[in-house]
């Protein structure tokens, strides 16, 4: 058992030792260890078993979900073994499929046994908001491959960790008994990354936790006001990012301040984990368990090593919402096998996938939280840039399918003023489409304020 060390909350009244866990966190633990054994079958095997999973799955989307009652008519046969030849025929799935009806591609007979269903938002690498539906089995894997994350980075579960991510919802600051469900853990804090850095900064010092959990262009930003020096919190022993791409800039950046590398989880709201940073390397394994990720060229074939395409994903146990061959906008490089015994496929790097950095007169920079799948409901709008051209002011840029009202925009304006936390002069861009930036990135928040504009505290 891969978290042997780790002492077990225990749900049962009266029985401390050995602990009984909630069928919930037990769940969890029981794919953990199948994960630890599962990851060091051949390449072979492995892909057996993806393809057996993805079978059963286009069974059930073909004969339950409308979407896929049509798209796969003719082109997947079910009375027919799956061979890898004729899932790569298969159609790819967009995200402008998924926003334009996402009735269609829910089940009509969800199986009971795969937990609660609930309904998940994500603005994704590509800005462009969708909606689909999740189980509690989802939510599970997710949890699963997180803690096989820590596994493979050696974290000591007693230790504390603190994490600077988006509260919605929630307290400015929250502190939680642990930062796993089910195990012993150290302290987990939590604060709002949209506070200043220094409030961060002076917060960190305040906990002084083992662990930072935080997006990467946050971190980059903390980085900028220790100015080079981490001596500030050297009481952290491991950075966890995600979120976001991590380049090889921020990775040396890291090394460079904290002596210490960049643990990064690729991840999206709509699939769960895809990727996870490999031990003692800054390549990422695939979760073969959870997910086929393919890497594909213009002509979508197979990318070799060492060349970029992008990523489609199927998420092997969404039977709410099956996401078959789903391109998610993401682009990544392929990466040679890492020789440690596992056979997990691997991604070298992850691009297509940042946010800038906001920035306010005082030369405060913050992460740009405003909510992408939240300014949606407020007005039609299919995909969302915002540009950053002056301290003071920011440009939305939108594809619409209507006319957008003033009243709408008005609304527009004070939701992002609210969210940025500063009255930000608002202009509207109403455009056919938003090209993607070098790299193959796209950039849901651009800056466009030099690093060193009058005032700029650094």
């Amino acid at each position: 058992m891969p978290v042997a060390a780790a002492e077990f909350v225990s749900a049962v009244k009266g029985i401390a030792w050995p602990a009984i866990p909630r069928p919930e966190d037990a769940a969890i633990m029981a794919l953990v260890a199948q994960l630890d054994h599962s990851q060091r079958w051949p390449r072979e095997k492995l892909a057996t078993m993806q393809l057996a999973q993805a079978d059963i799955l286009l069974k059930f989307a073909a004969a339950t979900v409308p979407h896929y009652e049509q798209s796969l008519r003719g082109r997947y046969d079910p009375h027919r073994p799956l061979s890898w030849e004729r899932f790569w025929r298969l159609p790819l799935l967009t995200r402008k499929d998924i926003q334009s009806d996402l009735d269609a591609l829910q089940s009509r007979k969800l199986p009971t046994d795969h937990g609660p269903v609930k309904i998940v938002r994500t603005s994704g690498s590509t800005g462009t908001p969708i909606a689909v539906l999740e189980t509690g089995l989802m939510r599970a894997l997710f949890s699963a491959m997180h803690l096989r994350s820590f596994v493979w980075q050696g974290m000591d579960f007693s230790a504390a960790a603190a994490s600077i991510r988006v509260l919605h919802g929630e307290e400015t600051r929250e502190t939680a008994p642990g930062w796993i469900a089910g195990i012993v853990t150290g302290p987990s804090y939590t604060i709002d990354v949209r506070t200043t850095l220094e409030e961060q900064l002076q917060w960190l010092e305040c906990h002084r936790p083992a662990y930072l959990m935080t997006l990467p262009s946050n971190l980059r930003a903390c980085m900028r006001v220790l100015g080079g020096d981490g001596s500030r919190i050297d009481f952290i022993q491991q950075i966890h990012t995600y979120g976001e791409i991590v380049d090889d800039a921020l990775r040396e950046q890291c090394r460079a301040t904290f002596g210490l590398a960049v643990a990064d989880i690729y991840s999206a709201n709509e699939l769960g984990v895809m990727a996870v940073q490999a031990p003692g390397s800054d390549a990422y394994y695939t979760a073969d368990e959870s997910h086929i990720v393919e890497v594909l060229d213009d002509d979508d074939r197979p990318c070799r090593p060492g060349t970029v395409g992008r990523i489609v994903v199927t998420s092997l146990h969404n039977f709410a919402s099956p996401l078959i061959r789903y391109a998610n906008g993401d682009y990544a490089e392929v990466g040679e096998p890492l020789e440690d015994g596992r056979g997990l496929s691997v991604l070298k790097r992850v691009i297509g996938r940042t946010r800038n950095m906001a920035v306010r007169p005082d030369g405060e920079r913050f992460w740009p939280a405003y909510g992408g799948p939240a300014i949606t409901r407020i007005a039609p709008l299919q995909q969302v840039q915002l540009i950053q051209h002056t301290p003071e002011s920011i440009e939305l840029r939108a594809v619409v399918n209507e006319p957008i009202t003033t009243e709408q925009e008005a609304k527009l304006t004070e939701f992002l003023q609210e969210r940025l936390r500063y009255p930000y002069a608002i202009r509207f861009s109403w455009v056919d489409h938003i090209e993607r930036g070098s790299g193959q990135k796209y950039e849901e928040f651009v800056c466009r304020v030099p690093d060193t504009f009058p005032g700029d505290a650094g």
